[in-house]
């Protein structure tokens, strides 16, 4: 399948007739494919600066549209939503549309530019302040770093400990953080003396670079206060009058019509639209539109009077003949044999071939088209296959040439913009770094309150870091921060606060020691419990079948990382001989129902066996309904729903159906726990939104279906789940990153007032948006209802609660979804299953009521698509909010994107690990925390797994050298992210771990100094010593001291003679080999 065929090139006669247009051109009955197409032609042949102008909902595929043609995107011209409140700016979009001034001030050759009428209405700074606020910086420039410092605060960067948002900068050492708002990730500048030797991209998340590059733009980060009066706007930056296109001239109107009145009375930040009618009138314009034109009048010779934006504009009406499938496809068995068909009459023509592109090549079997387009043409026609995404297919019968999108003709959506992915993903293993007056546990001394950071000179009279804990009495522990990996975060069983230990007292020594014996006897009852699953025999899935393969290519979008390693670690369960007990966790949002919906397909497809998805509202039950539905389309699979929607009839043939093998996957909420639903063949169980079920539901399902493979989702696990997980008891499978383009969610905490509720839901309508709000009070949501109509009455409003009737309900979100209605008002039924990409705003009220997993999950209403989302928790009185609750909304407010797990292990520190073990465990839990009762549990299970005794409480190795090894100030300044790499290298378990670490300080800090290679080279010592059952090592001129342990109390002594080393290269290689002299390894620890 050739490739080299461009359509753009093609000779189109009637160009000629829009290139050479004295007035206006209308181009009627023209659909979006063609639009692209034919915008695409004009830029290209013209070698002039276009602006296509475009509505909100279009712009997304329009960019798909004109980057299959052209070969390369266009830029994208957003508002910056700047028109009601400057604190809810998108800084994102302020960053694209300065990304654009800078480029058309700097640049003289011709660009297409689309945008909306908002955002070109919208005034800028003047392009010459735009071009002296612009820094630009390249590898080799000489600059100070402290000059650049200046100049980033000037620009209106903030400087925190870590750049990590948009806006922000840091700086140690001889290296500078930067996140320009222009950039979808942040860059590390580092310089030797004066000079920038390397410029790098890194990720926010890990602070990891990500690569290199040799120059950057960095844009103004200063914040516009929306009371400036600004004269000038795009427009302005074009070194010649550009073409303009408006792309479906009654849908802008209509656009247009919806915001005018409030762009009208922000006449200093908005221009009116008779300037910019004014100003594209003076250019070449074009008019498309979809259909016809209303209110046309002709005159003579092809032209007509049409009225734009209340104006009268003289223009030449202009047809294309282009040919579209018929508009009935959804009706058509095989819409793409439609289409083809209705271009086959035109094929065998003068001997010319019939040329085909084939766009969206992911989105149905391409296979399977051009054998299609072959079997009806022989080889009249030569098929292309070209990169892209086409939103509608067109053909041109005269030019021999049809433009196919696959996409159009299948069940799946055209596949959206991939641009640069915003690196948001969020780590769960994250290093504990103690903040002062947090109760933590020493793995020796027990449980005692963290008082902050000291000073001191150690045993080599060295200024060191020490972590100081104080214990019962006032008693203070001074711990070297290269030991805070003996520090762990307490949490117990409940939310009340513990009793400090006394230093050096029995009471802890008896609590190690008992939940030591605890530990030991739990563990082997999991390895029980896992041999007795083990023994059940499990259907082994053969390798993927054709239905399988074909499934995985129909996805329309790119799969993250993440999503692709959970898929894989599920196929791998399911074609093992073991019975699958994985958990997915992941954001809403981020990709879980794809996910099991390949597992669902394995199971029916490969294996034919039925699949059960439970899910908690009815809601959910039909979103995955008609997800599943739309997805699996082709397939031969049959799916069906049960909830409290279902008919008693329509419910019994559900059951009947189930029971005979017909039905391959079952939907359905707690009406699926009926003794009277049985299963033919039963293989895949799905528990969604697990944390929403009673263990009472779950064990019910697990004993009714014993030999069924069972997968676990959810965005915040309950603690049970969450502690099965952590502790290796069961697999766990993380979607922490985004998806592409998704943009983290903005959350604030706000009071209650009509004002908020005014600002931020006009906000979102004027943007072309919906939203909710969620007031969990049937009593009394239908009169905030009313007040919301009073406060902004062209609102589109409906009212939603759970007492309605199930017709009413499913009416509300139908209009929703399509739109009809713009705010929906409803209780907290909608947390789960509403999936609306156009809804990006949700206010919650009394906020302070729910508890955090409900708020995390209507928190993920919005934010689902490629738009900045808003999240507004609102309480009745700011100043009132203390306690848990003020606790829930931080960590909420806090975690910005991704974080389900986390959020999960934040209510955990909230309100307690509870009673999730049962009541044995529960004490031993309170006793010495819960973190470290989980990293204790996980290493008493992976001893056992080998055979060898678990030394709980003996991990850790006695050092002496006379080394400097540490990480001195003057390479990390601050005392917590010192304190955290401490925890990353004692934490290591391995020397490639270690290496990691050395390479990440490196990256982030710059060339390690001799001090911190010298804590490496201890740290792998220690490692080394550990795995040889070592205690205690001491190294002096010239003895090495080396004691080992054999269970509690046993210790043997030897002594070697030794001379310092004099790099920690040697001393590893060194010390290493007198250890395994003195103590070859035996049985591994």
């Amino acid at each position: 399948m050739a490739m080299d065929f461009d359509p753009v090139n093609l000779n189109l006669p009637i160009l000629s007739e829009i290139t050479n247009a004295s007035i206006p051109l209308l181009i009627e009955n023209i659909r979006p494919g063609a639009r692209g197409f034919l915008a695409a032609k004009f830029f290209r042949e013209r070698d002039e600066s276009v602006v296509m102008i475009t509505t909100r909902a279009r712009i997304d595929d329009l960019f798909e549209d004109l980057s299959s043609f052209l070969g390369c995107a266009p830029v994208e011209f957003p508002s910056s939503e700047i028109d009601l409140s400057p604190k809810l700016v998108n800084i994102d979009a302020v960053g694209k549309r300065d990304k654009v001034l800078y480029e058309l001030y700097e640049k003289k050759a011709p660009l297409f530019c689309i945008t909306t009428l908002k955002a070109l209405l919208e005034k800028t700074r003047s392009p010459k302040d735009t071009g002296h606020q612009h820094l630009d910086l390249q590898v080799g420039d000489v600059l100070d770093p402290e000059m650049m410092i200046d100049l980033c605060k000037n620009l209106g960067y903030r400087h925190e400990t870590l750049a990590s948002d948009k806006g922000e900068f840091a700086y140690r050492g001889g290296i500078i953080d930067i996140f320009p708002l222009s950039s979808q990730e942040p860059f590390r500048i580092e310089f030797w003396g004066e000079k920038i030797i390397s410029i790098r991209p890194f990720n926010p998340s890990d602070q990891l670079s990500t690569g290199k590059v040799s120059k950057i733009s960095i844009s103004p980060a200063t914040k516009d206060s929306g009371k400036e009066a600004l004269s000038h706007c795009l427009l302005d930056y074009f070194k010649t009058p550009p073409v303009f296109i408006f792309d479906n001239l009654s849908m802008l109107e209509d656009d247009f019509s919806e915001i005018s009145g409030t762009l009208s009375s922000l006449p200093n930040r908005f221009l009116s639209i008779t300037d910019l009618c004014e100003r594209a009138l003076q250019s070449p314009t074009i008019f498309f539109e979809e259909k016809s034109f209303p209110n046309v009048r002709n005159l003579k010779n092809n032209e007509v009077n049409i009225e734009v934006f209340h104006r009268d504009v003289k223009a030449s009406r202009l047809v294309v003949p282009f040919v579209y499938p018929n508009e009935t496809i959804d009706d058509q068995e095989n819409p793409l044999l439609g289409f083809l068909q209705k271009l086959q009459e035109y094929v065998p023509h003068k001997g010319q071939p019939f040329n085909v592109a084939l766009y969206n090549t992911k989105a149905k079997s391409l296979k399977e088209a051009r054998a299609l387009v072959e079997t009806l043409s022989g080889n009249s026609i030569h098929i292309y296959e070209k990169p892209g995404n086409l939103s509608t297919s067109f053909a041109l019968v005269e030019e021999r040439f049809a433009a196919i999108s696959l996409a159009e003709f299948s069940a799946t959506k055209v596949l959206r913009r991939q641009k640069q992915r915003n690196y948001f993903s969020v780590t769960t293993e994250e290093v504990f770094v103690p903040i002062p007056g947090e109760t933590v546990v020493h793995l020796h001394n027990g449980i005692g309150k963290f008082i902050g950071i000291e000073k001191k000179p150690n045993h080599l009279n060295i200024e060191t870091d020490y972590l100081v804990l104080e214990y019962a009495d006032k008693a203070r522990l001074y711990v070297p921060s290269d030991q805070a990996y003996l520090i762990s975060r307490y949490v117990g069983a409940s939310d009340k606060a513990p009793d400090l230990h006394n230093l050096n007292g029995s009471k802890w020594r008896r609590s190690r020691d008992l939940s030591e014996k605890s530990l030991v006897l739990y563990a082997e009852k999991l390895l029980q419990l896992e041999a007795q699953r083990s023994t059940i025999p499990s259907f082994i899935y053969p390798p993927h079948g054709e239905e399988v393969i074909k499934f995985a290519e129909n996805f329309p979008y790119e799969e993250t990382p993440d999503q692709l390693k959970a898929i894989e670690q599920i196929y791998s369960d399911m074609m093992s001989d073991k019975l699958m007990d994985r958990l997915i966790c992941g954001d809403a949002g981020f990709g879980k129902t794809e996910v099991i919906m390949r597992a669902a397909v394995k199971a029916v497809c490969d294996g034919h066996r039925q699949v059960i998805v439970m899910v908690p509202t009815t809601i959910l039950a039909n979103q995955h309904y008609e997800t599943f539905s739309q997805r699996m389309a082709g397939l031969p699979i049959n799916i069906a729903v049960l909830s409290r929607f279902s008919e008693r009839k329509s419910m019994k043939k559900i059951f009947e159906d189930t029971a005979k093998g017909d039905i391959d996957i079952l939907i359905g909420t707690h009406k699926l726990i009926n003794k009277n639903l049985e299963f033919k063949n039963p293989g895949l169980l799905i528990i969604d939104e697990e944390q929403r079920f009673g263990v009472k539901v779950k064990d019910f399902l697990k004993e009714r279906y014993p030999k069924v493979d069972c997968l676990t989702v959810s965005a915040t696990p309950i603690p049970r789940t969450l502690y099965m997980s952590l502790s290796g008891a069961r697999d766990l499978s993380l979607i922490t990153m985004p998806p592409l383009d998704r943009l983290p969610v903005s959350t604030f905490v706000l009071e209650h007032n009509e004002e908020t509720l005014s600002a931020a839901l006009r906000h979102e309508l004027l943007r072309g948006g919906q939203a909710y709000v969620i007031h969990n009070r049937i009593e009394s949501i239908f009169r905030l209802g009313n007040t919301i109509r009073t406060l902004i009455p062209e609102a589109r409003i409906a009212v939603a609660h759970g007492q309605m009737s199930p017709d009413e309900l499913a009416s509300i979100f139908q209009k929703f979804k399509d739109q009809e209605i713009n705010i929906l008002v409803a209780t907290a039924l909608i947390e789960n299953g509403i999936d609306i990409p156009n809804a990006n705003t949700i206010l919650v009220d009394q906020a302070d009521k729910f508890g955090m997993a409900d708020l995390y999950q209507m928190k993920g209403r919005v934010g689902r698509w490629n738009r900045k989302a808003y999240c507004y928790f609102l309480v009745s009185h700011l100043d009132r909010l203390s306690g848990p609750a003020a606790k829930r909304l931080e960590a909420l407010n806090k975690q910005e994107y991704g974080g389900g797990m986390k959020i999960a292990l934040h209510d955990l520190e909230i309100r307690g690990a509870g009673n999730i073990l049962g009541t044995d465990q529960s004490g031993h839990i309170s006793a010495i925390g819960f973190n470290l009762y989980c990293k204790l549990l996980k290493k008493t299970v992976a001893a056992l797994k080998n055979n060898t005794t678990p030394l709980l409480f003996n991990d850790d190795v006695k050092i002496e050298f006379p080394y400097k090894s540490r990480i001195p100030d003057t390479y990390i300044d601050l005392a917590s992210i010192r304190i955290e790499f401490y925890q990353k290298i004692g934490g290591a378990e391995d020397a490639e771990q270690l290496e990691l670490i050395k390479e990440e300080m490196r990256d982030r800090f710059g060339p390690l100094p001799e001090e911190v290679l010298w804590l490496f080279a201890l740290a792998q010592v220690r490692l080394f010593a550990l795995h040889h059952n070592i205690s205690s090592i001491k190294g002096t001129g010239n003895a090495l001291y080396i004691q080992q342990c054999h269970g509690k109390t046993e210790q043997i002594k030897k002594t070697l003679p030794y001379s310092l080393s004099p790099t920690p290269e040697l001393l590893i290689s060194e010390v290493l080999a007198s250890i395994e002299k003195a103590f070859p390894l035996k049985t591994p620890r």
